[in-house]
C-alpha cells in the first residue's frame, strides 16, 4: 500500500480533514476514510515537506491545530478536485489556484496511521 502524508485539524482530540471548502470528514487512526457521496477524491502529499508547504500557503500562520500524519492511500484513477454543495458542484483541476503543490495525490480512500 503507498504511504502519504495527511494534513489534518486536530480539534478536541478528533481528527478533521482542513478543507477550506467547509465539508469536514472525520479520520479516525487505523480506519479507512472515503470522500462523502458526491466528493472528488481525497488529497495527500506524496512527502512531509510538502504538507508543510501546503499548511503555509494555504492554512496562513495560524497552523498549532493542524497536524501532518502519516497515512496508507489507495490511489484515485481522478484527479480532478470537486465537491458537492446543496447540489452545486464546485470543480477545480487548477492545482495552484487551490493552493495545493503540484505534486498532490488523489485518493479514493485514506487511512490514518
Amino acid at each position: 500500500m503507498p504511504i502519504g502524508y495527511k494534513v489534518v485539524e486536530n480539534t478536541n482530540r478528533t481528527l478533521f480533514s482542513c478543507s477550506a471548502f467547509g465539508r469536514r470528514l472525520v479520520y479516525k487512526i487505523e480506519k479507512w476514510t472515503r470522500p462523502i457521496t458526491g466528493d472528488g477524491p481525497l488529497t495527500l502529499f506524496k512527502t512531509m515537506i510538502e504538507a508543510y508547504i501546503f499548511i503555509d500557503n494555504r492554512l496562513g500562520c495560524n497552523h498549532t491545530n493542524f497536524l501532518i500524519r502519516k497515512c496508507e492511500y489507495i490511489p484515485s484513477r481522478t484527479i480532478t478536485v470537486w465537491f458537492n454543495v446543496n447540489n452545486h458542484y464546485y470543480i477545480n483541476n487548477r492545482l495552484k489556484h487551490m493552493g495545493l503543490p503540484n505534486n498532490t495525490v488523489f485518493a479514493s480512500a485514506i487511512k490514518i496511521l
